[in-house]
């Protein structure tokens, strides 16, 4: 299934950017792979092509992140708007993630690739589950030690396989725009 598929890609990002090298020798604090992990949360507006749609959301995320300015991202979004037609999204996502810091900010980008759930108007068709690919990027703020604001961060997020009636496949894109907080967990 496409959530299992997340979970796969989640377990082996982590494992790719989170591990330290094995070395016979120790290396020096400086050079050492520390991994720094935070957790976060996120006020969403979203515009989605199908309908021409702005809406608001919630965006949960954790973040890894080593020294080496490489990390990882999974993060999922719900777009639940209060209509009458009851159309949302649902999306869980991961993919590597690069920062760099400049004084007191975070820049970074990031590519991330998963699933998006549709929950199509009315429950006209029902809901659908696609793969989506999103690159984006932003910028976090340190405020103290542990908690950094994202003052913004950005995704453009590609659905190639949505299908607007059975058996037809027409891509569409959303774009979201966020702003939250993160917590570093150790």
């Amino acid at each position: 299934s496409p959530v299992s598929y997340c979970a796969v890609l989640a377990v082996l990002l982590v494992s790719a950017f989170g591990v330290p090298r094995a070395s016979a020798q120790v290396a020096p604090s400086a050079y050492s792979q520390n991994l720094t992990l935070f957790a976060g949360g996120e006020v969403t507006g979203q515009y989605l092509q199908y309908g021409e749609r702005k809406q608001l959301g919630a965006t949960g995320f954790l973040d890894a992140d080593t020294t080496h300015h490489i990390g990882a991202e999974v993060e999922t979004t719900w777009i639940h708007p209060r209509s009458v037609d009851n159309m949302h999204t649902l999306t869980f996502q991961a993919g590597p993630r690069y920062r760099v810091n400049v004084r007191k900010y975070e820049p970074y980008i990031k590519f991330l690739a998963g699933v998006g759930e549709f929950s199509y108007p009315y429950h006209f068709f029902g809901t659908g589950g696609f793969l989506i690919l999103s690159p984006g990027g932003g910028v976090d703020y340190n405020l103290k030690h542990r908690i950094r604001l994202r003052l913004v961060d950005f995704e453009y997020t590609y659905w190639p396989e949505f299908t607007y009636n059975p058996g037809t496949t027409t891509p569409i894109s959303s774009a979201t725009i966020s702003t939250g907080i993160r917590v570093r967990i150790f």
